[in-house]
Formats: structure tokens, sequence, C-alpha cells
């Protein structure tokens, strides 16, 4: 079934209430060979949060079949139209968190972090 866009509008304006930033990995090398990590702030957006306790099963987060490890900690909702992308690292309420898996969803984008 295809939503409306209005549908996805009154879904932000209700339920991704929850300020993020978004700083993106650039990997170099040093003179050396080394690699090199840097951040770099790239935006920042609205989302849902979730906190998950890790209970040592996967089946508890509802991920068995993505393979994820039991380190999960945070999932957040928020539109399809922001740019996240695995391995960025998203900054909430003073703490960092690693976005490690996006599942695909009809309506939504979800993304699965953990502590960096």
């Amino acid at each position: 079934m295809l939503l409306p866009e209005s549908f996805n509008t009154a879904i932000a304006s209700v339920f991704y209430d929850k300020s993020f930033s978004i700083s993106r990995k650039t990997r170099s090398k040093d003179a050396e060979g080394g690699v090199v990590i840097a951040l770099t702030l790239v935006g920042t957006f609205n989302g849902n949060v979730q906190n998950s306790v890790s209970t040592g099963t996967r089946k508890s987060l509802g991920i068995e079949v993505r393979g994820l490890v039991d380190s999960l900690t945070l999932t957040v909702t928020t539109s399809r139209e922001n740019d996240i992308r695995v391995d960025d690292e998203l900054e909430y309420s003073g703490k960092k968190y690693t976005v490690k898996a996006s599942p695909p969803r009809d309506s939504h984008l979800l993304l699965v972090c953990e502590t960096a």
C-alpha cells in the first residue's frame, strides 16, 4: 500500500521529536601508511528513539534474521528522506552511537545503533 505524503508528514510532526546530529567518517592514510579516521559533522535530523537493553538473545530485539550483534543499544525511526548511512556516528542526548544497520521499511527509515 502506498501511503500519501500527508501521512508521512503527520507521522513526522508527532513522533520524530528527538534531535540528532550526524557525523560522517572519512578515512585517509598518513605519511607512514596508517589509517586516519576523521569525523565531519554533516547535519542534523529529528527521529523517534527506542532504547534496547541487551538480554543476550537477538530474538528479544526482533532482529535475529539480520545477524546483528547483541550489543544493540538504540533504534531510531526517522523520515526516509534523511541521508544517514551505516557507519555514520549519531549524537543524541550527549551520547554517541554508531549506525550498524538500516533494514528497509516502507514508510520510514529504521536505524539500528550501538554506543560508539
